[in-house]
C-alpha cells in the first residue's frame, strides 16, 4: 500500500498568492519597456528587442497569474472536500 495524500491548504494558498504577486511584478515591468531608446543607428533594432522582451514578460506574467489562481482554486477545492467529508476521509491511496 502507498502512503496517504494530504495537502497543506495554507501552503497552497501562500504559493498561489506568491505566483499572483510575481505576475503583478513582471506585468508592471512591461510598460517600462515601451520606449524608443536612443541607440543611434540601432534604435529601431533595440526598440524591437524591447518589444519582444515586453511580449515575453507579458506572456510569463499571464502564465504565472493563471498558475497562481489555479493553485488557490485547488487549495479551496481540497479544503471543501475535506470539510464535506467531515474527517471521514483520512487519506487517499494513489497507485496500485
Amino acid at each position: 500500500m502507498g502512503d496517504g495524500f494530504d495537502a497543506d491548504t495554507a501552503a497552497l494558498l501562500q504559493i498561489g498568492q506568491e505566483l499572483v504577486d510575481s505576475a503583478a511584478q513582471l506585468g508592471s515591468a512591461v510598460p517600462v519597456l515601451a520606449v524608443t531608446p536612443d541607440a543611434g543607428a540601432s534604435s529601431n533594432e533595440v526598440a524591437g528587442a524591447f518589444r519582444a522582451l515586453a511580449a515575453a514578460l507579458d506572456g510569463v506574467a499571464e502564465k504565472l497569474l493563471s498558475m497562481g489562481n489555479d493553485t488557490g482554486t485547488s487549495a479551496d477545492t481540497y479544503q471543501k472536500a475535506e470539510d464535506a467529508n467531515d474527517g471521514t476521509v483520512n487519506s487517499i491511496e494513489v497507485g496500485p
